[in-house]
């Protein structure tokens, strides 16, 4: 059975808030017009991103808290732009 440590859960709670609160902010001041549903899907790919990031960094360093999850989030921000500009650069080149 595998042991997860609470601040283990507590650090992966607070990268997600952390990620899912910057897409939400992103969102909001961009001129861009979103519906809601495309809102909150994208601050839950960006927080879901975030997390993965954040497990990514356990595995190279050992950093505090407060740096992972800074990392994490940036990470998780331009993972999420470059899927959604690889993304729709494909389905542009397929429509012409």
């Amino acid at each position: 059975m595998i042991k997860i440590d609470p601040d283990t859960i507590e650090t992966a709670l607070i990268l997600l808030g952390v990620a899912f609160l910057a897409s939400i902010g992103k969102t909001l001041a961009s001129s861009e017009p979103r519906t809601a549903k495309q809102a909150i899907g994208y601050a839950i790919s960006n927080s879901i991103l975030g997390l993965v990031s954040g497990a990514a960094c356990l595995f190279v360093a050992d950093p505090n808290a407060l740096v992972l999850i800074a990392i994490s989030a940036a990470l998780g921000t331009l993972g999420t732009e470059t899927a959604s500009v690889l993304i729709r650069q494909y389905l542009e080149s397929k429509i012409s």
